[in-house]
């Protein structure tokens, strides 16, 4: 794998925010499963998504998520794997659409050191953070900088930058389903172009330097 960063994603099945408390515990006992499997393997990140509330309201599930996350990196046992907080496009009950989400749960759990995000560019432009333009992606970032701080990005998922076909500020508005096949259906909308590219490849680099 050479000197490449090297992460895994959990299981879609999880929901650490779940209200339910046997699909809670059950979510707790499967996410520690993960991270035994992702430090057998030597692997650095396991990345995972916040969950969802099903209704129960946000604040609650964020509370309720931190402290199932806390109590499955507990379980585990282990001590070098790193939880990388992947942010979303906010359909349905989904957590984690907002910075200032991610931002609760990096501040509250127990384990900050061990955590980081894994910045998806196509969830967040699908979420109303507006990556198209030199300025609004510098707005962006400075916020996620100003709320959490740009050094807990570990990855970018970019790949989709280009092929987001969810109109910018919508995906509260239709359904999980149609979100996810949209993103993920691999048909170019040229929405973006390739700018947004080069600007995450400049932002790197400055982190790097920044990191280094």
């Amino acid at each position: 794998m050479g000197n490449y960063p090297v992460s895994v994603h959990d299981s879609y099945l999880i929901n650490l925010a779940s209200p339910k408390p046997d699909s809670a515990d059950k979510s707790v006992k499967a996410f520690a499963e993960e991270l035994r499997r992702t430090e057998k393997l030597g692997i650095e990140y396991l990345v995972t998504h916040p969950g969802s509330h099903l209704g129960s309201g946000k604040l609650e599930a964020l509370e309720r998520y931190v402290a199932n996350l806390d109590q499955a990196i507990a379980l585990s046992e282990t001590e070098e794997v790193k939880v990388l907080i992947e942010n979303t496009a906010g359909q349905g009950t989904n957590l984690g659409s907002r910075f200032g989400e991610l931002a609760t749960i990096l501040e509250d759990s127990g384990y900050t050191s061990r955590m980081g995000v894994c910045f998806d560019t196509c969830h967040a432009f699908a979420a109303g953070y507006d990556l198209r333009s030199a300025e609004s992606c510098a707005e962006v970032f400075e916020r996620f900088d100003k709320l959490i701080g740009i050094d807990f990005i570990r990855f970018f998922i970019s790949m989709t930058v280009n092929r987001s076909l969810v109109p910018i500020r919508i995906a509260m508005n239709i359904s999980g389903r149609a979100v996810s096949d949209l993103m993920d259906s691999g048909i170019s909308s040229m929405t973006n172009g390739l700018q947004p590219y080069l600007r995450l490849l400049k932002l790197r680099k400055k982190m790097i330097l920044t990191l280094s």
